[in-house]
């Protein structure tokens, strides 16, 4: 046997001692209740089984994620952005799951960043408050995080890495020595507020799943229908008051 020969069955019985023998997986996966729900409704309708389903869910996002789970996400996290804004007293337009040439869905608020700026960035450069700034960027960081609390997981698209340019831009006019610890603090504060307000985001994401779309008005009687509040200690601490109400004898 030449060297070349000697050689290429030396490589052959190396590979064969590495290769691990072929056997069936078993793969254990923990979904959260929100997900199991949505499967089993797809599952009847689809007249299979949940374990099917899930099989068929798995395969289909090997090539990205399914359009109807694409649909839920995309309502929890707007109904994330939504319900933060609404209990952070930041006014909102709209909130709508109907797709455009930008994003899958969106929540509009009344006031634009740029015209936030203006009102708390005066042209002299003096700081008038930074707690409405937080509070945008709280709203902001909310839609990722309501995905992952509701529904156990986050996929990385076109609307959160729209989220993530928003988040750096509001960034900006934070104090710079302090910037990255400030943001790891309002993620944690966004974390505890949809925390408390977990049943207010799932109801808002179903009705958004039926009508597309919510105004200001149907998005506080839906949050006031749960009975969910921060509670005025949190918005203290958060550097919001509730506004006390004026009675008769002082108006």
């Amino acid at each position: 046997m030449d060297k070349d020969a000697k050689m290429n069955a030396h490589n052959n019985k190396k590979e064969r001692a590495v290769r691990p023998p072929r056997r069936n997986q078993t793969i254990t996966l923990e979904l959260p209740p929100a997900l199991l729900e949505w499967i089993d409704s797809q599952a009847e309708l689809n007249e299979t089984s949940r374990s099917d389903m899930i099989r068929r869910l798995i395969e289909e996002s090997r090539l990205g994620v399914p359009p109807e789970l694409g649909q839920l996400r995309t309502a929890y996290h707007e109904a994330g952005h939504a319900v933060v804004a609404r209990v952070l007293g930041i006014p909102v337009t709209i909130a709508t799951v109907i797709a455009d040439d930008k994003s899958l869905g969106h929540v509009v608020f009344a006031e634009t960043p740029l015209q936030m700026h203006h009102r708390l960035f005066p042209a002299g450069g003096e700081v008038k408050d930074l707690t409405a700034w937080k509070a945008h960027i709280r709203a902001t960081m909310a839609g990722r995080e309501a995905e992952i609390a509701v529904l156990g997981f986050h996929h990385d698209d076109k609307g959160d890495r729209q989220d993530k340019r928003h988040i750096n831009r509001l960034a900006k006019w934070l104090d710079y020595r302090t910037r990255d610890e400030t943001l790891h603090y309002l993620r944690a504060d966004t974390n505890q507020i949809v925390g408390i307000m977990s049943r207010s985001i799932r109801r808002v994401a179903e009705v958004l799943t039926h009508t597309s779309s919510l105004t200001q008005d149907e998005l506080d009687e839906i949050i006031k229908e749960t009975g969910e509040t921060l509670g005025p200690d949190l918005l203290r601490a958060f550097g919001l008051k509730k506004k006390r109400k004026v009675t008769s004898r002082e108006s």
